[in-house]
């Protein structure tokens, strides 16, 4: 397992969307939607070979057929190797960062089982919430890290929906996560939450993550972290195509049909950014 790829970032921040373009390029292996509910049945990473053609591999990968072959966030798997990996806010504390050897090893071998078994070089994953990147080093020194960042209203607009529509549990542990909050940060909350409600939430979360990851890379002994905007990346296709330059990665025919195929999702905010430009900003000068 070397110089393997990946992303990190805050919830609704476009992460799924960057692993799956990334994914498209065919050179990368992952852990699909079918490997993920098998994490021991490594031969099942060898579904990915049914986008290897490199048109018709590509066409199918952005009409998003074979759905059991397309990458996930893969919190099975990583769970099943790395026992407690995706903390729960029940539990405490942070996330669990003292694991045994042996551990290591095992998710190591398993990576290297699924891109034998995919015919891929390189591992690419991601995860939200913290950045874990002090484990991460343990596991692969050499890996890249993608940072995803986007606009805080984005992030508090598609979070707080997911909250509202039942779809997050995060509302209802809405006192345990301010718990784990400093004085400055709950003060923020607490005079935006009667007013607000899942958006005063979503806003404190996207703040909490950011500054923690902030932290987490001023510290990394790793390759330099690149952190990219999700307004600024999805713009054009000028920087989509810098950021696979700079990753190794051939923007091949996979890529240009998935992008054809899956646009990304820019909003302007500019008329919102006024009604919420004081609770914003207040969040940004916390970040900073």
């Amino acid at each position: 397992m070397k110089n393997s790829l990946v992303i990190i970032g805050c919830p609704r921040s476009g992460t799924t969307y960057l692993l799956r373009l990334l994914a498209s390029c065919h050179t990368l292996g992952y852990v699909s939607a079918a490997q993920n509910t098998a994490p021991n049945k490594l031969l099942r990473s060898r579904d990915l070979r049914v986008f290897n053609t490199p048109l018709l591999g590509g066409i199918r990968y952005a009409k998003r057929r074979y759905e059991h072959a397309l990458p996930v966030e893969s919190w099975a798997f990583y769970n099943n190797y790395l026992p407690g990996f995706q903390w729960k806010i029940d539990h405490g504390g942070g996330p669990k960062i003292n694991y045994k050897t042996e551990e290591i090893d095992a998710f190591r071998r398993a990576v290297d089982g699924v891109l034998k078994e995919s015919g891929r070089q390189r591992f690419l994953f991601k995860y939200t919430d913290f950045s874990r990147l002090d484990l991460l080093y343990q596991i692969d020194p050499t890996c890249q890290v993608i940072h995803l960042t986007r606009h805080p209203l984005s992030v508090i607009f598609s979070y707080s929906k997911k909250m509202e529509r039942g779809e997050f549990n995060t509302w209802n542990e809405r006192e345990a996560w301010s718990a784990l909050w400093d004085k400055k940060l709950f003060a923020i909350y607490h005079e935006y939450k009667e007013a607000l409600c899942e958006k005063a939430l979503a806003g404190c979360l996207w703040a909490f993550f950011i500054r923690k990851i902030k932290q987490d890379i001023r510290v990394w002994k790793g390759r330099a972290v690149q952190t990219y905007v999700y307004e600024d990346l999805f713009a054009s296709y000028a920087p989509i195509k810098d950021l696979f330059k700079n990753n190794n990665l051939t923007y091949n025919l996979g890529v240009q049909s998935f992008l054809r195929n899956n646009k990304p999702v820019v909003y302007n905010y500019d008329e919102s950014l006024e009604k919420y430009r004081v609770f914003v900003d207040s969040l940004i000068n916390y970040v900073e």
